[in-house]
């Protein structure tokens, strides 16, 4: 991960907009992940637990599965495992809530929440849907006006 961020041109923008996130949504860690390799593109400024990467990374596997088995949408005539609606709340035995989110076509915000903040799910959604628009805004490639942002981050 930490040499794919040497590549992106926006990383200090982007652990900004996640530091926002969290301050705002009560949110305890936050990845942006490439769903394909599972490496985290940008992350807050708290420090990284590898434990707590590898719950998110291992969520975005089990997104794709899943979606795979049960929901295969087809955007442009291929068939994709993971779309613009595509989310994920896994509640863990320690009083955290894994959530996901997708943010891009290829990228997806996975948080650590403590459950009695993910109970403003709504207001977290709201903020994140924010995330998503400047995300779209810093990389220059909004897709539609529905936000769908349509982006490869490592894209100048």
């Amino acid at each position: 991960s930490k040499v794919v961020q040497k590549l992106v041109n926006h990383l200090p923008v982007l652990n900004t907009l996640l530091d926002r996130l969290i301050e705002s949504s009560a949110i305890e860690k936050s990845y942006l992940l490439d769903v394909f390799t599972k490496l985290y593109i940008a992350t807050d400024s708290n420090p990284v637990d590898s434990h707590t990467y590898e719950l998110c990374s291992d969520l975005v596997d089990v997104v794709i599965d899943v979606s795979c088995i049960y929901g295969l949408s087809t955007d442009d005539d291929f068939v994709i495992p993971y779309d613009r609606a595509s989310s994920s709340a896994i509640r863990l035995n320690n009083g955290m809530v894994l959530y996901l989110r997708q943010v891009s076509k290829y990228l997806a915000l996975v948080c650590v929440i403590r459950e009695e903040y993910f109970t403003k799910r709504s207001l977290v959604d709201f903020n994140i849907d924010c995330f998503r628009r400047s995300l779209g805004l810093v990389t220059g490639r909004i897709q539609d006006p529905n936000n769908d942002v349509n982006t490869s981050i490592l894209e100048g």
